[in-house]
């Protein structure tokens, strides 16, 4: 049962995240293309989902705190780290001067 609580709640993290950033493409791409009334019926929804989301974490949080605390706490460093991996890789086939990352002058 550990198992698929865990699994659960990371669904559920990464549907608030990917909610999230739903709603904000609505508002800066899909208002200009689609108009006002139609980006706020997606709005709407999206919000619906977005508070139904939240909701179950709570019940969780509140059913299981400290499961819920270890998964989050594993969360934000996985992300994290994929931050991190994700702008290093960035940054390597943006063709940085390796000699300058390194503190090293070209002389």
């Amino acid at each position: 049962m550990r198992r698929e609580l865990s699994i659960r709640f990371e669904t559920l993290l990464i549907r608030r995240l990917a909610l999230e950033e739903l709603e904000a493409f609505t508002l800066k791409r899909l208002r200009p293309v689609l108009g006002r009334e139609v980006a706020q019926i997606v709005d709407n929804v999206l919000a619906d989902r977005t508070e139904a989301t939240a909701d179950v974490l709570d019940a969780l949080r509140l059913q299981y705190p400290d499961h819920a605390n270890e998964l989050e706490r594993r969360f934000l460093q996985q992300s994290g780290f994929r931050l991190i991996v994700f702008a290093l890789w960035r940054l390597v086939r943006g063709g940085v001067d390796r000699r300058r990352f390194a503190g090293r002058s070209e002389t």
